[in-house]
């Protein structure tokens, strides 16, 4: 019997229903599982990650321009008539919102020599790219050696006269660059690795880079990357009191206005208003970086192939125009990592009405055996909970239920972790609160070879490839096209998945009050109930965004049941809370907020910028002792202060912010209302005016 719209009995019915869809079975439509798996090949997606890391993909420079034209031509080739790049400038003035722009860059080749105590050739830029510290300058230079430690702190260099030598350091070449060469007048640097992949493999070469400010381009000197084995025996000689003299020769290196440019294509759905969806990689990154993130780029051009394959059928001409058997529209964006990310959503501020989810492939390839890796499933943050999460979950499982071979992939088994958010990519930008994109990410870890000379394609697996391609995919089409049976379906894990965390933030709150001292057990009682006020905020968020799927009726009055299931769960938690105070024992909390409680109420802020905060920016606008704080060991972590950021809203007080991230885990009340009023003082946030507009 169809039940009545708004009636008691048909919004039972329908939860009811939702929550028996497809019990036993996987989300992913049946229709799509066959040609999905038949049609994506992960040893062509290994053709284009060959293809792909000849080329030195330093942003805003003529090597990752190449590779963009590979990927532009190949979709054109594939039959992808929209396909196109968009450009911007990059000249280290230019600002993407809070984010700066690199510079461009070229060069010829490079060689660093020893010439005392002995004569020979530390390394060649044309053997391997990474030896040269991206964005060194042109430099004839022989000159003695210097070793600074790390390189990285000033109090280092106290007592070492630099000006004019090259200096030998273990950190980043760019830290070390800008202490030695710009700030100390060095003529340039040698740095090496010295963690624990060094020691097990001491001819492994890091990539660093210079990364200048525009007003920086003309103090930038050279810098070379050796491995271990190499800067041990240069450290060596100068500790047994030996000269070391050195000759550096870059040729044709060059910084000059660049530009950023990032490939689109899309697969037309048959509904143009209907929001899309979109599958991202970066591109850059220097020869070979094959897994970082030739992998990501190469499975984005395979999945364009086989949708097309799968949503024309051979039969059909590829013509432009046809109408797609997709309800949305599947688009695909290569960027160039952060800078590029955040050039391109500033020039497309209705990228977050326009689209509905997104999925991030960054170093997707990985051989499982060789690196004792495992696919990263990453949620969307807490700030911005989704269906995208067990959608995402279910699809991973799925192939994970799939024997995936390939003629030259490896046999090890399917090995995965579904993680909370960290940031670290292109999701950071779709995710965060002034676009609102949710997007999830897949990654590898660990993987010893990431940012070094041995990530090439030999550690690249089509298996692991075609199973990455499998998740991201499967995720895309099934939101393409799904019907209200479907919906309902996505709705019952979504719920049943809320109730299960809700869940989970009870039991830890319990556990936190049984923990606590008798003494502090009311307050630590009190800090438990803004926990799971703030759980319930969360997981009734995550709940509704169904509803963007498929805002149906039917799918709305089932959410009103699970809505209402879930606010009872909360209400028998707070029961719960109660009655474990009671029987443990404590003095009760005060109703009365703190004055620390207060004065975060009466913090209420919006956002005055759109993509996340660049942390270097933020602090530049800070007094030195106040941005000093950002940098000790007191500091919010980078996600959470993303994820406080994500959460201003113009509504939202100090207080609400603190509550909303307590489900997460332990957060200070004082970290989160230092972290607002500092971004507010560097105008990065501003006040909100009771009577005033506060829009962006």
């Amino acid at each position: 019997m169809k039940p009545e719209a708004g009636s008691r009995g048909g919004v039972v019915a329908l939860l009811l229903l939702a929550s028996s869809l497809g019990a036993d079975e996987f989300l992913l439509a049946p229709h799509f599982r066959g040609p999905l798996v038949r049609e994506l090949s992960g040893e062509l997606a290994k053709e284009h990650v060959i293809a792909i890391s000849r080329h030195h993909r330093v942003q805003a420079s003529p090597g990752y321009w190449d590779a963009a034209r590979y990927v532009l031509e190949t979709l054109k080739a594939q039959g992808f008539f929209d396909a196109r790049i968009e450009g911007f400038k990059s000249d280290g003035f230019v600002r993407y919102q809070t984010w700066p722009s690199p510079v461009g860059w070229r060069v010829r080749d490079a060689e660093l020599w020893v010439l005392e105590p002995e004569e020979r050739l530390l390394c060649r830029y044309s053997e391997v790219p990474m030896s040269l510290v991206t964005l060194s300058r042109s430099a004839f230079a022989t000159a003695p050696l210097v070793d600074v430690g790390t390189g990285e702190a000033a109090a280092e260099y106290e007592g070492k006269d630099v000006r004019g030598k090259i200096v030998l350091a273990t950190g980043y070449g760019g830290t070390v660059h800008r202490e030695a060469v710009i700030r100390r007048g060095a003529k340039g640097v040698v740095c090496f690795l010295d963690d624990e992949r060094a020691h097990e493999r001491p001819d492994l070469v890091q990539y660093t880079g210079m990364w200048p400010t525009g007003e920086e381009r003309e103090q930038v000197g050279f810098g070379f990357n050796l491995g271990r084995r190499d800067g041990e025996r240069l450290r060596g000689w100068l500790r047994a009191g030996k000269t070391v003299t050195l000759r550096a020769h870059v040729d044709g290196g060059e910084l000059f206005d660049g530009r950023l440019e990032v490939v689109t294509a899309s697969l037309p759905g048959s509904e143009p208003d209907a929001a899309e969806l979109l599958l991202i990689a970066h591109l850059d990154h220097p020869k070979e970086s094959a897994n970082d993130n030739a992998s990501g780029s190469a499975a984005l051009l395979e999945m364009a192939r086989a949708l097309r394959r799968i949503a024309y059928s051979d039969k059909l001409p590829a013509l432009p125009g046809r109408p797609s058997p997709l309800r949305r529209t599947i688009r695909f964006v290569w960027v160039p990592e952060w800078f590029g990310t955040m050039a391109w959503v500033n020039a497309h501020p209705e990228l977050g009405q326009r689209t509905l989810a997104a999925v991030n492939l960054d170093m997707v390839g990985e051989d499982l055996e060789r690196l004792h890796s495992a696919l990263q499933v990453v949620r969307t943050p807490a700030s911005l909970p989704s269906f995208l999460n067990d959608l995402v979950a279910d699809l991973t499982r799925w192939v994970d239920s799939l024997d995936v071979r390939s003629p030259r992939g490896g046999a090890s088994r399917f090995n995965y972790r579904i993680v909370p958010y960290q940031g670290g990519s292109d999701h950071m930008m779709l995710n965060d609160g002034a676009l609102r994109i949710p997007t999830v990410m897949l990654s590898h870890a660990p993987d010893f070879t990431h940012h070094t000379s041995l990530d090439t394609p030999d550690f690249v697996d089509p298996v692991e490839l075609k199973r990455s391609m499998l998740i991201a995919l499967g995720t895309a089409v099934h939101l393409s096209s799904l019907d209200d049976q479907d919906g309902l379906r996505l709705l019952s894990r979504v719920g049943n998945g809320a109730l299960a965390r809700l869940a989970e933030t009870a039991d830890r709150t319990a556990r936190r009050v049984t923990d606590a001292e008798t003494s502090a057990r009311g307050g630590v009682a009190r800090l438990m109930r803004r926990a799971l006020e703030g759980a319930l905020e969360r997981e009734l968020e995550g709940l509704a965004s169904v509803l963007a799927v498929r805002p149906s009726s039917a799918v709305a009055r089932a959410f009103e049941g699970f809505r209402e299931r879930l606010q009872a769960a909360h209400v028998g938690a707070l029961g719960q809370l109660d009655e474990l105070l009671r029987t443990l024992g404590g003095p009760a909390a005060p109703d009365e907020p703190t004055p620390e409680e207060a004065a975060a109420v009466a913090l209420t802020l919006h956002r005055a910028t759109r993509g996340p905060i660049h942390q270097e920016f933020f602090l530049s606008r800070l007094a030195p002792e106040r941005a000093a704080f950002y940098r000790g060991a007191a500091a919010p972590d980078p996600d959470l202060l993303y994820e406080i950021v994500n959460l201003v809203n113009g509504k939202r007080s100090a207080l609400a912010i603190r509550d909303r991230l307590l489900a997460e885990g332990p957060v200070e009340l004082a970290i989160v209302t230092r972290t607002l009023t500092d971004l507010r003082d560097a105008g990065l946030l501003h006040e909100v005016v009771a009577g005033k507009g506060n829009g962006r």
